[in-house]
């Protein structure tokens, strides 16, 4: 996941933080990939292969489920975005 972890635990290991300069960083390469380009260059079948959580059942991840995700990315990268202009930390978690 990135990031450097903390003294707090999580479902599945310790909850992790981005540093600024990481926010920014992650800000600026979010924003150099569209939606539309994440699509493109999207391949599920090689997201199943790769074990990436969570992996629905039966069958692992098909289109109709990773639409949802695309439709999510764009508040991703306005929340890197919001975090970096502020100043902020990000906190990371696999719960």
């Amino acid at each position: 996941m990135g990031g450097t972890p903390t003294q707090f635990e999580a479902t599945y290991g310790f909850v992790r933080y981005l540093t600024l300069e990481e926010v920014r960083d992650v800000a600026d390469a979010l924003s150099q990939i569209s939606a539309e380009e994440l699509k493109r260059r999207f391949n599920y079948t090689v997201f199943n292969a790769a074990e990436i959580y969570p992996n629905p059942s039966p069958g692992g991840w098909d289109e109709e489920e990773i639409e949802a995700l695309f439709e999510l990315y764009p508040q991703l990268v306005k929340f890197f975005q919001n975090a970096a202009k502020e100043g902020d930390i990000v906190l990371l978690s696999s719960d």
